[in-house]
């Protein structure tokens, strides 16, 4: 009976112990940035990732917990959920990998969560084409794909399972609006970027409740010219033009403490700066997560009338 009580509390004790629970609070950490003396006419032409190119620079990132909710429509993210009529993947789905075949040919157990993912927004038949429309968020979602599976540890990316992509350690913006692969799919769209409500934004979701490397995101409305340099880079063999982030982007970062299963970041694809950076004391876990591009249209607050033709006007069009 003692060893069935001992097993019991310890059933009970073990995954506190794995999983550690940390406070609400503000911290300061060491982000890898660009070195603004090696930017040349605004661009980081010759990177140099282990080198003279980067200074580890400490910045204080705020806990969005201990703060009025940010919006997308002004410091360029905002925290969500994923709602109950979405099935979140189960950790088999990605701790588990089919033995003797490369990383780059494994099953994709999430090719159907984009087409699944709503929030709890009513599709409206346009021209055959599903638009959602979701007032709470300001947004009026077109399509979402391209999720992308991490695991994230302590010192880079998790080594077994489905989940191997690594969390990202440069601070960067994911793609510039008026680059590559955007041009490549038609000229038109970066005109319709630059002068309609069209845009990109990602969603990140979180597939656990590790916080070994949580996301840290800077406020767009802090951005000031010297901030970002353009950079390109290959990502799955396609040229992707986007933006890093120089040792002057100081101040407006932000993160959110004890980010549980389903919790998700959105945020705007083409001006928020982001990276995953250290936290020594959340222990030795893998971090599971998800990001998904969409593609659809951000109107301020109050325009949605406006905005709503618009879509309208530019998918009939299109």
């Amino acid at each position: 009976r003692l060893l069935l009580i001992f097993l019991t509390l310890a059933s009970a004790v073990v995954p506190s112990l794995a999983m550690k629970s940390l406070p609400a609070q503000d911290v300061w950490a060491v982000l890898p940035l660009v070195n603004t003396n090696v930017i040349q006419g605004g661009r980081w032409a010759y990177p140099d990732e282990d080198g003279a190119d980067i200074v580890r620079t400490r910045v204080k990132i705020s806990d969005l917990a201990l703060l009025p909710p940010p919006l997308l429509v002004e410091e360029g993210f905002e925290i969500s959920r994923v709602g109950n009529d979405i099935k979140l993947p189960e950790p088999s789905d990605f701790q588990t990998s089919s033995p003797g075949v490369p990383w780059g040919e494994q099953p994709r157990p999430l090719k159907w969560f984009a087409d699944q993912f709503s929030w709890r927004i009513d599709p409206i038949p346009v021209k055959s084409r599903p638009m959602r429309v979701d007032k709470e968020h300001n947004l009026i979602t077109l399509s979402c794909s391209g999720e992308l599976l991490r695991g994230a540890t302590s010192e880079g990316g998790a080594k077994t399972g489905n989940a191997r992509w690594p969390p990202t350690f440069n601070v960067h913006v994911d793609q510039d609006l008026s680059g590559s692969p955007l041009t490549t799919y038609s000229s038109l769209l970066p005109v319709l970027f630059q002068n309609t409500p069209l845009t990109l934004y990602n969603i990140w979701i979180a597939l656990n409740d590790e916080q070994v490397r949580p996301l840290a995101l800077r406020d767009r409305r802090y951005v000031k010219d010297g901030d970002l340099a353009a950079w390109q880079e290959e990502t799955f063999d396609i040229p992707s033009d986007r933006f890093v982030a120089t040792n002057s982007s100081l101040g407006g970062w932000y993160y959110k403490s004890e980010m549980k299963r389903g919790d998700a970041f959105v945020f705007l694809t083409g001006e928020t700066p982001h990276t995953s950076f250290g936290r020594p004391e959340a222990g030795d876990g893998i971090r599971y997560s998800v990001e998904l591009r969409c593609v659809g249209f951000l109107f301020p607050k109050g325009n949605y009338v406006a905005a709503f033709l618009t879509a309208i006007w530019v998918v009939t069009s299109c």
